[in-house]
């Protein structure tokens, strides 16, 4: 079963929108250290995954947006995605050259063809004469990989772009001789890459890989929305929680770099940081702790007030029909500890408690 196509997704236009917000935040920490030491790491130091992000976003939108029988043509597919970003791109260029001076005219060439300014120093690559637009590099070989894939059938169309970004990357970091790398930070793998006299290292980059997400979320979302929609509100919540927890950048981590023993700042290992994180916001949230259980008012059971004592009612024919046996006496103080039960009133003709009904017509008849 498939999902009807829509020009525009609404969530996805508000999740770009966060992701530009989480970049421009992560470039403005600096700011925020100037006038408390710490307060913008600790705060957006995280916010770099805006572009992970974007990349994410790119991969589905692409996916998505050529599935409509008007968009399997290479050529415009090609036109309409130059028009959408390299224009505007080359116009902030002219501005950075404009007013920096000092700017060879090797690296305006290469920066208006988004070609790397230096092999080092993955995954940015020395950059472009306008800073942000390195991920542009990535966005545009992604693009050029998708139109070679257009030629099959829609629905075959991400497993061959998977095939391509898959043997691109692999191979490369094959032929480098070294150990196939998931981490887009290494150096020694990237800059020996050459072909020839040409270098290639960024295309052995596994940011490549952020791509097939956002193609493997968009099938899922054409293919797969009903049954995803079934997925219960809490699951959905606690997924939620957990990738969430990605971005939180505890303070102790962000002051120092040393491994710390506390959960909540699993600095070294950061593939166990969001458990930890999440398991700790479970603990200090009211709605998931366990309800605590109270004694029962006439008899020795154990009930969970909020949801047990209409059927502990029900099923019990003491608590229905007569109270006539004492309460139980609270539980000693201390940790642990049962809530204090309220003492209950006492028959004011007998050492009874307060009758109901049923007391007061077995113990204490009407006068004739």
């Amino acid at each position: 079963m498939t999902t009807p196509l829509s020009s525009r997704i609404n969530s996805i236009e508000c999740l770009r929108g966060i992701s530009a917000l989480l970049v421009v935040c992560y470039h403005y920490r600096e700011f925020l250290n100037d006038i408390t030491p710490k307060l913008g790491h600790m705060l957006f130091e995280n916010g770099r995954i805006g572009v992970d992000i974007f990349f994410v976003l790119s991969g589905f939108a692409i996916y998505l947006s050529t599935q409509a029988p008007s968009e399997q043509g290479v050529l415009r597919f090609l036109l309409r995605r130059f028009f959408r970003i390299v224009p505007l791109a080359w116009l902030l260029m002219a501005v950075v050259w404009l007013i920096t001076p000092g700017i060879s005219a090797w690296a305006t060439l290469k920066s208006v063809l988004f070609i790397p300014l230096s092999p080092e120093s993955a995954p940015f690559f020395g950059y472009n004469i306008l800073p942000v637009a390195w991920t542009l590099t990535y966005e545009l070989c992604f693009y050029a990989l998708f139109a070679l894939a257009l030629g099959a059938a829609p629905r075959q169309r991400g497993l061959v772009v998977t095939a391509l970004v898959l043997g691109m990357v692999g191979l490369l970091q094959w032929h480098s001789g070294q150990s196939l790398s998931m981490d887009a930070y290494q150096d020694g793998i990237f800059k020996t890459l050459h072909l020839g006299s040409l270098w290639v290292g960024i295309f052995a980059n596994p940011l490549f890989f952020e791509f097939l997400c956002g193609v493997l979320l968009a099938w899922l979302y054409i293919h797969q929305m009903p049954v995803l929609a079934k997925i219960p509100v809490p699951v959905r919540t606690a997924l939620y929680l957990f990738l969430l927890a990605f971005f939180i950048h505890p303070v102790s981590a962000a002051a120092s770099h040393a491994p710390l023993k506390t959960l909540g700042a699993l600095h070294c290992r950061p593939a166990l940081r969001p458990l930890a994180t999440v398991r700790s916001l479970a603990k200090q949230t009211p709605i998931f702790r366990a309800n605590v259980n109270a004694n029962c008012r006439c008899c020795p059971c154990r009930y969970s007030p909020q949801a047990d004592a209409p059927r502990h009612a029900r099923t019990n024919a003491c608590c229905g029909a007569d109270e006539s046996r004492p309460t139980p006496p609270p539980a000693a103080a201390g940790r642990g500890a049962l809530p204090r039960q309220r003492p209950a009133p006492h028959c004011p003709a007998c050492p009874a408690p307060a009758p109901l009904a049923a007391h007061a017509r077995a113990a204490h008849p009407a006068p004739a």
